[in-house]
């Protein structure tokens, strides 16, 4: 058997996202990262020579591809925006709708990423 191991961080529903793509769970543990906080580390390995691994490999990279393509939406600042009303009404409007079809834009953005993400982990749990 040819196995190859990886380690990653999260919690156990990202370690369920890596069983799509051939990977098995086979320790964790747990590291101090700060004075209270901890992480888990999970090592997952699997099978260099199952059948698809080359498929299920190049539809691993796709996924993480658009897993890194995902946006982050910073919600407006309060402060921002009392200042933005404070010197006028008008520099309030824009930025509030600003902010709002950023918003909206990131979440359409997501959730097409998102479709894609799923058709991705779908092809690859059909090759398992």
């Amino acid at each position: 058997m040819n196995i190859e191991t990886k380690e990653v961080n999260g919690n156990i529903s990202s370690a369920g996202e890596w069983r799509s793509f051939g990977w098995q769970q086979t320790a964790s543990r747990k590291v101090r990262s700060g004075r209270s906080r901890h992480r888990t580390i999970y090592t997952l390995a699997r099978d260099k020579d199952m059948p698809n691994y080359a498929a299920l490999n190049r539809m691993e990279g796709e996924y993480l591809d658009l897993k890194r393509n995902k946006k982050t939406y910073n919600p407006m600042e309060a402060s921002n925006v009392l200042i933005a009303f404070a010197f006028l009404i008008i520099p309030g409007i824009i930025y509030v709708t600003v902010k709002l079809k950023q918003k909206k834009r990131i979440n359409e953005h997501n959730a097409d990423v998102q479709k894609q993400m799923d058709a991705v982990i779908a092809k690859a749990q059909q090759l398992l």
